[in-house]
């Protein structure tokens, strides 16, 4: 683990011209910064919550977890194994996965791992590039919260999207109740890491589910329809086809709009 980078230099190199001015706050206990090309999809009243980006597209989607005391993370050390544990359980189970880079950074009130990888959708064969950030924090009855910020693109756009996916994930920030430390040192370790490998296995699972359902439909402040095709790509309403895979749009009646 080393010491974490503050996010101001990163801010400053991009302020000019993506920040559309602030910062999102959402269930009155996360801020993140607020950029023109990133919008806020539907549900955007509980976890998980979606940001999309639509050209290039990319999706990045912040869950909450809860890890109880007894399975607590309680060092960087137990951290780091951890996070070994998920890569070799979860990350690498994935289709012709990959590890890129898996690094943690440690701040005495919380501390958090990054980790990138490739992989390819099952469905649609298009390889994805991952940028997986889980930041986690002691609250005061005892418990641990683990906020993950996952985000996936086409491999080939990642260059394009990768400032604004690291500025949107480090400049995360929980600002509801939370210790000066974040780990527990009045007990002896036994199942180290345990709660956190459960819950990345679940975020996966919840992730892929979500990304590639049809139903999930997304309406930007401007009024713009989008529709999601089978393999999980966004695309605007006057695309006819997938901009990923290509397959033609296949309209459905939901309620009272014409997305499909």
């Amino acid at each position: 683990m080393k010491n974490y980078l503050l996010p101001i230099m990163l801010w400053l190199t991009l302020t000019g011209s993506s920040v559309a001015g602030g910062f999102i706050n959402l269930a009155g206990e996360i801020r993140l910064p607020s950029l023109n090309s990133w919008h806020l999809g539907n549900d955007t009243l509980d976890y998980p919550f979606q940001l999309v980006r639509l050209e290039p597209p990319a999706e990045l989607l912040i869950f909450k977890s809860i890890i109880a005391p007894v399975d607590a993370v309680l060092s960087n050390d137990e951290l780091k194994r951890s996070v070994e544990k998920v890569v070799d359980d979860v990350i690498l189970g994935l289709p012709e996965a990959s590890l890129l880079t898996s690094t943690g950074y440690f701040e005495t009130y919380r501390t958090s791992f990054v980790i990138e990888f490739i992989s390819t959708d099952s469905i649609s064969h298009v390889p994805l590039y991952h940028r997986l950030n889980a930041i986690l924090y002691r609250h005061p009855d005892g418990h641990q919260l683990l906020f993950t910020l996952w985000a996936k693109t086409d491999t080939k756009d990642y260059p394009t999207v990768a400032d604004e996916l690291k500025l949107i994930q480090s400049g995360f920030i929980y600002t509801g109740p939370q210790e000066a430390s974040v780990f527990l040192t009045n007990r002896r370790p036994y199942w180290y890491g345990v709660g956190l490998l459960i819950i990345i296995a679940g975020l996966l699972y919840a992730f892929r589910q979500r990304t590639r359902a049809s139903k999930t439909r997304l309406s930007i402040s401007s009024g713009t329809n989008f529709w999601r095709c089978d393999c999980g790509q966004l695309n605007r309403s006057e695309h006819k086809s997938c901009g990923q895979c290509g397959e033609p749009r296949r309209f459905r009646h939901v309620g009272n709009d014409n997305v499909s």
